[in-house]
């Protein structure tokens, strides 16, 4: 009886020798819908002020300018029907400095088609700028799951190919790891920095106006 135990302990031990296992490092990402964004159009005086003049710079006349141009966009917005808010307003403002622009003002859109009407009022205007911040997007929670699920299957058919090449049998995942990236997610709603008259046309919104969730994922499997 002590021979049979000892004989599948050694059988035992001698079979799970034979076990290794396949590590597959995957990327890949999904698109995002937004849900809500701001949408920030400021007055960019690289437009109107000619700062190469060798006439003296005068802050008070450059300062009345942008006033000037900041109540002709006020005027806009209130006239095609938009809600906004200024960008001075403390809700938006990031620290009180002469020399940061807040001349401008804060939109709050819920749609890409929101977003190409307001482009197309704005090309009349030639002295503005824009940015998007504050993005919230439909079912993050969801959406994860979903990239995660993607990650796994991917890592699985890789796995399997490299199994069937070394004539392994591939087995269950034995240990699972996310890489944590600086750059985990990647807003690309349509032109993000800057919109001047050149750069606001249909096909950029209708290119980027999703966002993108990335994530990096480390998957081993057993193999024997």
């Amino acid at each position: 009886m002590k021979q049979l135990i000892y004989c599948i302990f050694f059988v035992t031990t001698f079979t799970f020798g034979q076990d290794g296992f396949i590590e597959i490092e995957v990327r890949d990402s999904i698109n995002l819908q937004p849900s809500t964004f701001d949408y920030t159009v400021k007055i960019n005086d690289t437009n109107f002020y000619n700062y190469e003049a060798e006439e003296e710079y005068n802050p008070e006349s450059n300062k009345q300018k942008m006033v000037d141009k900041t109540d002709e966009l006020r005027y806009l917005l209130t006239k095609k029907g938009y809600e906004f808010k200024a960008l001075s307003d403390s809700s938006y403002e990031i620290i009180s400095n002469p020399y940061i622009n807040n001349y401008g003002f804060v939109l709050n859109l819920k749609s890409k088609e929101e977003l190409e009407k307001l482009t197309k009022d704005l090309k009349v205007l030639d002295f503005v700028q824009g940015s998007v911040s504050n993005v919230v997007y439909k079912n993050e929670v969801d959406s994860e799951a979903r990239l995660f699920k993607k990650l796994i299957e991917k890592a699985k058919t890789k796995a399997q190919m490299i199994a069937n090449l070394s004539e392994m049998k591939l087995g269950k995942i034995m240990e699972f790891k996310e890489v944590k990236e600086i750059d985990n997610m990647s807003y690309s709603l349509m032109d993000l920095y800057y919109m001047s008259q050149e750069r606001l046309t249909q096909n950029s919104i209708d290119d980027d106006f999703y966002g993108k969730k990335y994530k990096t994922i480390i998957v081993k499997f057993i193999a024997q």
